[in-house]
C-alpha cells in the first residue's frame, strides 16, 4: 500500500507541478520514491524483489515525464524544431 501511495504522489508532483519547482525537486522526488524501499524492505535485504522493481519503474516514469515536459518546454519558448511536436497545417489555408 505504500508503494502505490508513493507512486502515486509521484505522478501526481510530475503532472501537477510547474516545470521551474520541478526541476530543482527532481533529484528529491526520486531519492523519496527510492528511500520507500529501506522502508518497505529494510536495509539489508540482498537480491531484486517485486518492490524493487515496482520503484524503478515509477523513477522511470519521473524521468521521462519530466523529460518530456522540458522538451515541450523548449519547443514552446526556444522554437526548437522537434519532430514530435510538429503541427501539420491544414491544406486548405486553414490552422
Amino acid at each position: 500500500m505504500l508503494v502505490v501511495l508513493v507512486s502515486l504522489a509521484a505522478v501526481y508532483a510530475v503532472i501537477l507541478s510547474p516545470l521551474r519547482d520541478l526541476n530543482i525537486s527532481a533529484g528529491a522526488l526520486i531519492l523519496g520514491v527510492w528511500g520507500i524501499r529501506a522502508i518497505v524492505l529494510g536495509a539489508n535485504l540482498a537480491g531484486f524483489t517485486v518492490i524493487d522493481l515496482s520503484l524503478m519503474l515509477v523513477n522511470l516514469f519521473v524521468l521521462v515525464a519530466i523529460s518530456w515536459r522540458t522538451l515541450q518546454h523548449l519547443h514552446d519558448r526556444g522554437e526548437l524544431s522537434v519532430p514530435l511536436f510538429r503541427h501539420t497545417e491544414d491544406p486548405g489555408g486553414r490552422d
